[in-house]
């Protein structure tokens, strides 16, 4: 789902949705075509792909579909041959065919393990064209936003529920991590809607000082308190007859919480300074990254009022969940910015803008930050990478940066204290791909880490914030179970996923209240 785009998103229709099946499938993230980013091609049974075979198309749209058909591509075909166990085997002429897989040469014949197919892998044919070898559903969705950028499976999925929920009158909560584009899925509920000629007003709860939330939300009166010379009608009113989008709910503070939560009970606000409320009919849409949850359960949150906003809920996926969307989200964002001319420029394969094998490696990685991460590498990319061959600006490059093989499991968590240290590099020159190699090096243990650079344990924190490297702190209830399940429930194997300390996820999960077996 592309992040900051268009303000307006049309609802451009509903369709019945087509029954999902499972299996593997080929989404293309390069090609010297723009338009072919993001085709797919279904692999169901032993499929050829090369210049003249293998059918690939738009999965939102009907068709027989057409090979890849670029000059730089062999007609002598790769042969793609799913086994019954899930894995996948491949078979290429090296005579014709240069295939790269997660960036080793295949020479001649490749199986593809079930478990490597499921995390999907990223394949480079020539140099020229870049596709994702990937289990999918075939999920197809109901509703069409234009700005909901992607056709995969989690894409699908939340669009067909924004077609369901966009007409219905009740409060909807959309909750997700930061950068997964949850304003955009409020604007296209709000498309959806029979609301959708009337305004629609967000506000950000989370950058509006405590003491002035609730004239933001409800208005106030003349003279209603120091400063207020003037009137102002407030968000709700300002919604009137449309929608009203609350992101960062999880901040408002407590009395705003009553008061939303009377709001969305009788439909009527209290402006401040004023003695009668004023009825009020605006559909309320909130959205957080936080785990409100824990925050009841805290006490920072008012339980009613968790029930009221989520009478409906909708969750983003991250966009490590959807790696068939990430050449789509790439293009759509270069295609937006000044380097717009160059994705059609090529003369040689090694003059593609962006490389296929630069696309393909994206499409691996994790994006914390999701598409807003995804969407700055490509205006770097834009900015910085105009020239052949390609140099990657220095956030990408971090990115790209390869990881460091750690200790061996045996190694001593501290240094022989009769050897001397090192001294160690310089905080404040290290890049963020030297920072994160010297995390592995350490097997992801902040304190040891902040001990081979000499700093405090809070001056290691701002370090890591700085170079935006997440910590087991940053995961709230949803995130850890999720991450948890995706391991298999082996906290070892969930902490090599997520670059972090056993000992920090063990003490992580004590601090949101999960059981060992929860």
């Amino acid at each position: 789902m592309a992040d900051d785009q268009e303000s307006t998103l049309p609802f451009v229709g509903a369709e019945p949705a087509r029954p999902a099946s499972p299996g593997v499938a080929l989404t293309v993230l390069a090609h010297p075509d723009p338009e072919r980013v993001g085709e797919r091609l279904r692999v169901a049974r032993p499929t050829a792909v090369s210049r003249v075979d293998g059918r690939f198309g738009c999965p939102s749209a009907a068709g027989p579909g057409r090979p890849l058909d670029t000059r730089w591509l062999s007609r002598t075909p790769l042969e793609f041959t799913p086994r019954a166990d899930g894995a996948v085997a491949v078979r290429a002429d090296p005579a014709r065919i240069r295939l790269v897989a997660d960036g080793q040469p295949v020479d001649g014949q490749r199986a593809f393990s079930a478990d490597a197919v499921a995390r999907s892998i990223g394949l480079v044919i020539n140099g020229a064209v870049a596709l994702l070898l990937h289990r999918t559903r075939g999920s197809e969705s109901t509703g069409r936003f234009p700005a909901l950028v992607g056709d995969g499976d989690a894409m699908c999925a939340l669009r067909t529920r924004i077609a369901l929920a966009g007409p219905s009158p009740l409060p909807v909560l959309v909750r997700g991590e930061t950068g997964t584009g949850k304003e955009l899925v409020a604007r296209a509920l709000h498309a959806a809607s029979d609301r959708a000629g009337r305004p629609f007003v967000a506000v950000n709860l989370g950058a509006i000082p405590p003491e002035l939330a609730a004239s933001t939300l409800f208005g106030h009166e003349p003279g209603a308190f120091s400063g207020a010379g003037r009137g102002r009608p407030g968000a709700f009113r300002a919604a009137e007859g449309g929608t009203l989008f609350l992101d960062e709910v999880g901040e408002a503070p407590g009395a705003v919480q009553t008061a939303l939560l009377r709001v969305l009970e009788v439909a009527e606000i209290q402006p401040v300074g004023r003695a009668r409320p004023v009825p009020v009919d605006a559909r309320v849409i909130a959205a957080t990254d936080a785990d409100l949850d824990a925050a009841v359960a805290a006490g920072g949150f008012r339980a009613a009022l968790l029930e009221r906003l989520g009478a409906l809920e909708l969750r983003t996926p991250p966009l490590r969940d959807r790696p068939e969307d990430v050449g789509r989200l790439l293009y759509h964002f270069l295609a937006a910015g000044p380097g717009a001319e160059r994705l059609r420029s090529a003369r040689q394969p090694e003059e593609l803008w962006p490389p296929a094998a630069i696309v393909a490696r994206l499409a691996t990685l994790d994006w914390p930050r999701n598409v807003r991460q995804l969407r700055n590498i490509a205006h770097e990319m834009a900015t910085f990478s105009t020239g052949h061959p390609f140099r990657p600006g220095p956030k990408l490059a971090d990115l790209l940066a390869p990881a460091q093989p750690g200790p061996p499991p045996d190694a001593p968590e501290h240094p022989d204290p009769r050897r001397p240290r090192p001294k160690g590099p310089d905080p404040e020159t290290l890049s963020t791909g030297d920072l994160r190699r010297l995390l592995a090096e350490h097997r992801w243990r902040i304190s040891a880490v902040a001990r081979a650079l000499g700093l405090s344990q809070g001056g290691m924190y701002g370090l890591l914030r700085r170079h935006a490297i997440p910590i087991a702190r940053d995961l709230d209830r949803y995130a850890f179970q999720r991450a948890l399940s995706a391991a298999g429930g082996d906290l070892r194997l969930m902490a090599e996923q997520l670059e972090m300390s056993v000992r920090a996820l063990t003490l992580r999960r004590r601090q949101l209240g999960l059981a060992p077996d929860d």
